[in-house]
């Protein structure tokens, strides 16, 4: 019973790291795009002036 309890908190965690993991790659995929589209936005700015 003690092992299967284990085994399954190994699971949870595993599963539990895997998200971690996917959200970090969305995150830094997100903040990619908002200093890609930041720089767009001065360069546009930029030439409006």
């Amino acid at each position: 019973m003690l092992e299967q309890a284990l085994e399954e908190n190994r699971k949870e965690e595993e599963e539990a790291r895997k998200r971690e993991e996917g959200l970090r790659e969305i995150v830094c995929k997100l903040l990619q795009e908002v200093k890609c589209n930041s720089l767009v936005i001065d360069v546009q700015f930029r030439s409006f002036i």
